[in-house]
């Protein structure tokens, strides 16, 4: 869509229902969408990464807690399932790695933990996809 006619569409689209209305945010470098940070590179690619608010307090179950460990171990598992399929650079998921990692040790968990589910996780195949997934 040519930017001329963004401000045009977002007319359109808040006069097909009065008690839904839509705003736009103009990118300025990147934007910000629930947890995921989303920018361009020189090359003008679409990149992204993990987002976390500022109020975010980084506060999990303690490992120490009596939640469930089945609870602790998907609270792993989560950050770390989130940091790979929201970096699409080497580089800002080694950061979100390290990042996770400290945090999860900031609320007691093992370094064994982590790293066992950090290799279950990187070292599995990819997923299989059936034919119909893909458009044609």
């Amino acid at each position: 869509m040519k930017r001329s006619k963004l401000s045009e569409f977002l007319t359109h689209l808040n006069t097909i229902e009065s008690s839904i209305q839509f705003t736009m945010e103009k990118e300025k470098g990147c934007l910000l969408f629930s947890d995921l940070l989303i920018k361009r590179s020189p090359s003008g690619h679409l990149l992204s990464a993990v987002y976390r608010k500022p109020t975010q307090s980084d506060r999990y179950p303690n490992f120490r807690s009596e939640h469930p460990i089945q609870h602790k171990q998907s609270i792993v598992t989560t950050l770390l399932e989130r940091a790979k399929k929201l970096s699409s650079t080497t580089q800002d998921l080694n950061s979100e790695l390290r990042y996770v990692k400290r945090t999860l040790l900031l609320n007691g968990y093992l370094k064994w933990m982590i790293k066992d589910k950090k290799k279950k996780q990187y070292n599995r195949p990819p997923e299989f996809r059936s034919k119909s997934f893909y458009l044609t």
